[in-house]
């Protein structure tokens, strides 16, 4: 032993020293109760933090320093809520505030029967307006309900833009007053109500849901077009009337538009071989049956067909003359098709007509019907456009 203390270098002996000290002290330690050993891991840390005081001064430093940033971060972001809520739209939080358009939208868009008790969900409408109008925080919820300023701004920020932004996303192809109409045919779905004296829209369906006082059906906030549609979907099937004289005079003017095609009812039997059609016809004009006729030529050298009815206008010139020929003449004829003879014979023939009107007056009564409305709604928008505001009955219920 002295020998390999004698050979080995110094700095060797002393780490040897230090890992022996170690191993003791760990073992020693895991001997001692919870409370001691506590004292003892707080000892070592003291004794690190006064050999390395700088390194822990730095880190003191940096957690003060990030503290700080964080409060600042907090500040500057609640002012910028507060004060301008077009910053707000800009950091991409916007969604989380607009719970009143939220509800609208909902309603608007065929949405589901119950509204949840739990803010954070979505609504029955595209990915994009979801995206862009859900509400996914109930602490910001909250927050906004407490501050009546941040909510002003919003909402004076908010309501024309959102109404514009959702026109766009969810019809990037119409104008805007068309947009409005297909709006107005969504809400027209639904079973609403006007509360005239604050504007406020309550769902009829579930009396325990009501929209705040501050909602947006406000004259400021929506556009006259549609505000008459709103009026015009109440009013609408009182004020537009569609008489039979004029669906009459609609399916005359209209008639070839319901035009039926020409149509022929045949047995077909083709075959590879002219003389094998021959025959076949010959047996169908002695008064045959199509079956028999078939196997009395080899049922295997002749493909048969049974009850094709066809249109004339999905058929070439020739073969419609041909199957006329057969209308004028007689029953049955031979036709060569490509490398095929066709052998017709004619079961029921249905000459060019039209459908009769008890057939299409529905159809023609609800095309009359949105016409006469689009040309209502554009005078109810003049109108509103001169007045500018519609006034909406108390009991106009949304529901066609």
């Amino acid at each position: 032993m002295n020998d390999t203390f004698q050979n080995a270098e110094p700095d060797s002996i002393a780490g040897e020293v230090k890992e022996s000290i170690s191993l003791a002290e760990e073992s020693a330690v895991a001997e001692l109760p919870l409370k001691e050993k506590l004292q003892f891991k707080l000892r070592q840390v003291s004794v690190w933090i006064a050999a390395n005081q700088n390194f822990a001064k730095m880190i003191a430093i940096g957690v003060i320093a990030a503290v700080i940033f964080l409060v600042l971060f907090i500040v500057v972001v609640r002012s910028i809520m507060r004060r301008s809520p077009g910053w707000v739209v800009k950091f991409g939080i916007r969604e989380i505030y607009f719970q009143e358009f939220d509800y609208y939208c909902r309603i608007m868009a065929e949405g589901t029967d119950e509204i949840p008790d739990d803010v954070d969900f979505r609504f029955k409408v595209s990915d994009s307006i979801a995206s862009l109008i859900s509400l996914r925080a109930q602490a910001f919820a909250e927050g906004f309900e407490k501050d009546p300023e941040l909510r002003r701004r919003i909402q004076a920020y908010t309501r024309e833009k959102l109404l514009r932004d959702y026109l766009k996303l969810k019809y990037p192809n119409n104008t805007p007053g068309e947009a409005l109409m297909e709006v107005e045919k969504e809400i027209s779905h639904n079973e609403m109500e006007i509360d005239p004296e604050t504007y406020c829209l309550n769902d009829a369906r579930h009396e325990n849901f009501h929209m705040r006082p501050s909602c947006l059906w406000d004259q400021n906030i929506f556009s006259d077009r549609l505000y008459s549609s709103v009026y015009l979907s109440y009013h609408i099937r009182e004020q537009i009337k569609v008489s039979d004289e004029e669906i009459s005079m609609e399916y005359h003017e209209n008639r070839e538009s319901f035009k039926k095609a020409e149509t022929f009812t045949v047995n077909i039997a083709r075959t590879s071989y002219m003389y094998v059609a021959k025959a076949f016809e010959k047996n169908l004009e002695t008064g045959m049956d199509f079956s028999d006729a078939a196997a009395s030529v080899g049922g295997g050298t002749v493909e048969v067909l049974f009850d094709q009815t066809i249109a004339s206008t999905k058929l070439s010139e020739k073969v419609v003359q041909q199957l006329n020929s057969l209308v004028l003449k007689s029953r049955s004829g031979i036709l060569k098709t490509g490398d095929w003879y066709c052998v017709y014979f004619l079961l029921d023939h249905q000459p060019v007509s039209y459908k009769p009107l008890s057939e299409v007056s529905l159809e023609l009564k609800e095309q009359i019907f949105e016409r006469k409305r689009a040309l209502l709604v554009n005078e109810l928008t003049e109108k509103a456009r001169r007045r500018n505001v519609v006034q909406i009955n108390r009991k106009a219920i949304l529901a066609m």
